[in-house]
């Protein structure tokens, strides 16, 4: 009777073990029994090895996936990583149009230059000045008048007076050279009793003219002239004199004055620095230039000496001067 007890529970476990490990590969065969035959001890516990191995199979044998879950929520974000290696570089782009050119320079750098033309005095035939001194008057009018029958060496008169009385007169020349206003001579007269006639003393040649006034001029630029200075006298008794004479110039600005109750707009201030035993000797001096054939409407002159500094200013006054003719 037990040995059919053993028997029946081999089966039972048997078949257990088997619906539990189907699939298992490489799994021993069980022994069989059958009713009515005895049961042996190292069959029986060979089967029990053997389900004993299959079960601990079993549990060692991952599942199946089973189907995915619900997404969870957000963690929170992380820290920003290192930064990734350059990537390779893109091809370059097409050269784009060129811009819009800049106003021409004196060295094709784009600075921008005035030139002098348009600030001469074309509009007047004569031109008084009046004349503030800071020390004794020595003359208190100025009258520049202009021979431009030869355009290309223009000649000055200027005439200084003290009321009505005629007390210097001289005769300077210019000349126009790659458009540049070149001073080149200046002749002197002695002014007669008679406070009227004037009799030529002396002639005063510069070389190389000194420019006044460039053709390319740029705000705070600075040009000059090295010159030989030879006086000739004309009695024929006295030997010329010869000295040098060092001329330096710059364009203050550009700017707007008024003078003698009349407004004038974008004339060029320029700034005179002399060295020189002649033509006028060591002075500074300050010169405002209008367009519109106006020409020079103000000077101021700094000159020093033994004394200390001697001054004065001229002041264009066109209720006394004689326009050029309209016509």
């Amino acid at each position: 009777m037990s040995s059919y007890k053993i028997n029946k529970t081999g089966v039972a476990i048997s078949a257990v073990c088997l619906s539990l490990a189907l699939g298992t590969a490489h799994a021993a065969p069980l022994v069989n029994f059958s009713n009515g035959t005895a049961a042996d001890a190292d069959d029986v516990n060979a089967n029990f090895n053997e389900l004993a191995t299959r079960i601990e199979t079993i549990s060692l044998t991952p599942g199946a996936d089973g189907a995915t879950g619900p997404q969870g929520p957000a963690g929170p974000q992380g820290n920003q990583g290192n930064q990734g290696n350059p990537g390779v570089q893109g091809i370059q782009g097409l050269k784009g149009d060129p811009g819009a050119q800049g106003p021409a320079g004196t060295d094709g750098t784009g600075v921008l230059t005035y030139s002098w033309s348009g600030h001469g005095s074309a509009a007047w035939n004569k031109k008084v000045f009046i004349v503030t001194q800071s020390d004794n008057m020595s003359f208190d009018r100025e009258e520049r008048t202009f021979d431009r029958s030869v355009t290309s060496f223009p000649v000055m008169t200027r005439q200084r007076y003290t009321g009505s009385t005629l007390i210097r007169h001289h005769v300077l020349h210019f000349s126009l050279d790659t458009s540049d206003f070149l001073f080149y001579q200046i002749d002197n007269f002695v002014i007669e009793n008679d406070g009227v006639t004037v009799t030529l003393n002396n002639e005063q040649t510069i070389s190389p003219a000194i420019n006044a006034r460039n053709i390319n001029m740029a705000l705070g630029m600075n040009w000059g002239t090295g010159s030989q200075v030879t006086t000739t006298y004309i009695d024929g008794t006295t030997p010329d004199l010869i000295s040098f004479s060092t001329d330096t110039r710059s364009l203050l600005a550009i700017e707007d004055i008024t003078v003698q109750g009349v407004d004038y707009s974008a004339c060029q201030k320029i700034m005179i620095d002399r060295a020189a035993s002649v033509l006028g000797g060591h002075f500074k001096e300050i010169n405002w230039y209008c367009p519109g054939g106006t020409g020079l409407v103000k000077s101021i002159h700094i000159k020093p000496d033994n004394a200390g500094t001697r001054s004065r200013m001229l002041e264009f006054d066109p209720a006394q001067s004689t326009p050029v003719p309209t016509t």
